[in-house]
């Protein structure tokens, strides 16, 4: 064989040509075994000729595809294959099917639809990864990615060596030549046989000392075509799919039967490592474009989405591209233990974990931070303006109960940006949703112990963090539970009210009345003045109570806010108790000295008492004429004057009733009770004798807790037994005659 070098090719690109001849054979043969041996010696010839046209036909493909991958690297720039020398090197080439899927017209959004021009979302995706060949539009090479050095690697090595693969092959030959004329029967077998494992493509390289004469083993170049219901397209034709097709992606492998015309083989066929790379990148990328594809069109089903459309979309996103994904780690109380532990650890209170499990399933359907609904075992975000909008993105949580977590999936249509937003927004809502679970173990373990947990109560008077190691090394593990500072799930006030005070009375000595028996049954026994009560709506509450100058607040903390027997019965009820209160301090002080002056404040709040404990017993207020009597003289008294003047002296000798002494003040108004009284004071009536007289010193009040009889007044009592048996029916109070 002769090499000419060629300067002559197309774009200066350096050639060589290689021709072979057939040398004769030795002349001294016998008659009978020539033409055995010149049957023999073309055999192997032609052989030879067949084995060196199929790996140029190897070599010229491969270096066609690798003139395009090792483009950048170096100078070379091919602007444009040939049709016909294309088409010359894709004759020693085979087509593996290498990724199916099945497409359809694409779906886009509005914002897609705004800014949509040119090339379809599939021809981007496959632009990614594939470029068209230059000079043939239906054929693309694999670019191979800076990360993707383990495809250059295998590309590159081992690299077809024409020349040793003709060396060696030519040295068997000129063996086989050497001993044709003595065994020209037994030679071909043998040799050929190991002559075609040399050149063959697929047969694994053989240990050798010489490097350069190893049997080698050459990758296919990687060409791919796409067919589309049987017929192959070109890259422009992606954008004109308006139904519903099967997509075909096949890959270039040497061809070896060169008697059939271009065959595809299945995809289960053994490909290069190469060849099984791009497989499964395309096959994934196909995959996630059909996926998404899908998530857009069941998107504008909206909020009205079955739960077998549901089930679709969720497979969809595992297998859709720019689909954020979280994990968060799930904790719970344990009340037996009072410990915070990992709700995949085994703790020996499993039923604990189980019920913060049910807990966590009802509240993230609760929570009103977005709108969730179930879907199996999953939960997904149905967050729309409308019952007919569109879904704004997909979203769904899945409580993995086996590994204590929440995995949340978030797939945007405005890209990965928008979902990391909103998966963001889901985490912190597991978050606060895991907070509220462990604040509703710990309220309902308060009301069921009536001790309170250092988790949700501090106590002032130890330490807790002493007490949260000692709790630790008393269970012998620390791995398997968290940490949480203390009152670290104390809730929030969810009603709060202010109690007006009677200015005689103390707001310290009220608190200490009001625990002592308002609040006495509901009392936390290892936290004081904090009690716990639960409403009629099932939700725990603790509560305590707070002075402020001259008033006491009531503070009610939850994870709700409550119902009415707080904000309204339990109000009353303390209402009731504070007027209570009140009138026991102003009989108190008058059973002390019955000649205290009261102040108009005094005397307005007696006024008002009977009006305000109407309204907390009935809610509604009395009206004028029950609060006020009118007594008429007989039409033979003809001197009222005396009468009452009897009537008074005979009254204070009960020890009962005293005279009402009122502190002189100009400064306060009278309130709408005392303007009631003193209208009829000044009625004028149409009938009877108008007498006049100091109303003062007619005006009495009664206190059921008896002082002794002034002598100035009356020094003999006058109390009767019948009189005597209504003090003790009366009950305590203070009431005013005037």
């Amino acid at each position: 064989g002769n090499d000419d070098d060629d300067d002559n090719s197309e774009e200066n690109i350096p050639t060589k040509r290689r021709s072979y001849s057939r040398q004769p054979m030795d002349d001294n043969d016998d008659d009978d075994d020539e033409s055995n041996s010149h049957v023999s010696e073309y055999m192997c010839v032609s052989e030879v000729v067949d084995s060196i046209e199929t790996l140029h036909g190897y070599s010229y493909v491969r270096a066609m595809y690798l003139a395009l991958q090792k483009e950048k690297e170096t100078a070379l720039h091919v602007k444009s294959f040939h049709p016909d020398d294309f088409a010359h090197a894709l004759q020693f080439c085979d087509y593996a099917n290498i990724a199916d899927v099945l497409v359809s017209r694409e779906a886009k959004s509005i914002e897609e639809e705004k800014h949509s021009v040119g090339d379809s979302q599939l021809s981007k995706i496959l632009d990614s990864i594939l470029t068209p060949v230059p000079g043939d539009a239906e054929h693309f090479y694999w670019h191979v990615d800076a990360d993707e050095d383990f495809v250059k690697e295998a590309q590159d090595s081992p690299r077809l060596n024409l020349e040793n693969m003709l060396s060696a092959g030519l040295a068997s030959f000129s063996d086989v030549n050497d001993e044709s004329a003595t065994q020209s029967d037994s030679h071909t077998d043998t040799d050929l046989e190991s002559f075609e494992a040399t050149l063959s493509i697929d047969s694994e390289p053989t240990e050798t000392t010489d490097k350069d004469c190893a049997s080698p083993q050459i990758i296919p170049p990687l060409f791919v075509k796409f067919i589309l219901d049987g017929k192959v397209i070109t890259k422009k034709d992606f954008a004109k799919i308006d139904k519903s097709s099967a997509l075909t992606a096949c890959a270039t492998i040497f061809r070896q039967d060169f008697s059939a015309k271009e065959e595809y083989v299945g995809n289960k066929q053994a490909l290069p490592e190469v060849h099984n790379a791009l497989a499964l990148k395309l096959q994934s990328r196909l995959d996630a474009y059909v996926a998404e594809q899908t998530l857009e069109r069941l998107r504008h089903q909206g909020e009205s989405i079955s739960q077998i459309d549901l089930q679709a979309a969720m497979k969809c996103l595992m297998k859709a591209d720019n689909v954020i994904s979280e994990t968060v780690p799930v904790y719970f109380f344990l009340p037996r233990l009072d410990l915070l532990a990992a709700a995949s650890a085994p703790t020996g209170s499993e039923r604990d974990i189980d019920n913060g499990f049910l807990l966590l399933n009802r509240e993230i359907l609760l929570q009103n931070t977005i709108k969730m609904r179930k879907c199996g075992h999953a939960f997904f975000a149905a967050e729309t303006e409308s019952r007919d909008s569109p879904l704004p993105f997909w979203c769904f949580a899945m409580i993995e109960r086996t590994f204590g977590f929440v995995s949340i999936y978030v797939h945007h249509p405005l890209g990965e940006d928008a979902a990391r937003d909103i998966c963001e927004l889901i985490c912190n809502t597991v978050h606060q949703t895991c907070h509220r679970v462990n604040q509703l173990v710990l309220l309902d373990s308060l009301h069921t112990t009536r001790t309170a947990s250092r988790y949700l109560l501090i106590d002032e008077k130890q330490n807790n963090e002493k007490e949260y190691n000692r709790s630790l090394d008393e269970d012998g593990s620390t791995d398997k539970y968290t940490y949480a500072p203390p009152g670290h799930f104390g809730c929030p006030i969810k009603f709060r009210t202010v109690f007006s005070l009677y200015h005689r009375c103390a707001p310290s000595q009220v608190i200490v009345a009001l625990e002592a028996s308002v609040l006495h049954n509901f009392a936390v026994s290892n936290r004081r003045g904090i009690f716990v009560y639960k409403d009629e709506t099932g939700y725990v509450f603790y509560m305590k109570l707070e002075s402020h100058d001259d008033n006491i607040e009531l503070l009610v903390f939850g994870v709700n806010r409550p119902g009415p027997s707080i904000t309204d019965q339990l109000k009353r009820l303390l209402q009731k108790k504070i007027a209570s209160i009140s009138v026991d301090t102003i009989s108190s002080l008058l059973t002390k000295n019955p000649h205290f002056n009261l102040l108009p404040t005094d005397l307005s709040f007696i006024h008002s008492f009977e009006t305000m404990w109407q309204q907390l017993e009935d809610g509604d207020a009395p009206s004028a004429e029950s609060s006020v009597h009118l007594y008429e003289f007989p039409p033979h008294v003809h001197d009222p004057f005396i009468v009452l003047v009897y009537f008074l002296q005979n009254i204070l000798g009960s020890g009962f009733f005293h005279r009402l002494r009122e502190a002189d003040s100009e400064d306060n108004e009278p309130d709408a009770d005392s303007k009631e009284v003193t209208e009829w004071r000044d009625m004028n009536f149409t009938t009877g004798i108008n007498v006049p007289f100091e109303p003062r010193e007619f005006s009495l009040f009664y206190n059921n807790a008896p002082s002794p009889l002034d002598p100035k007044e009356q020094a003999v009592s006058t109390l009767t037994k019948q009189g005597a048996i209504y003090s003790e029916t009366t009950g305590t109070g203070i009431a005013l005659i005037e």
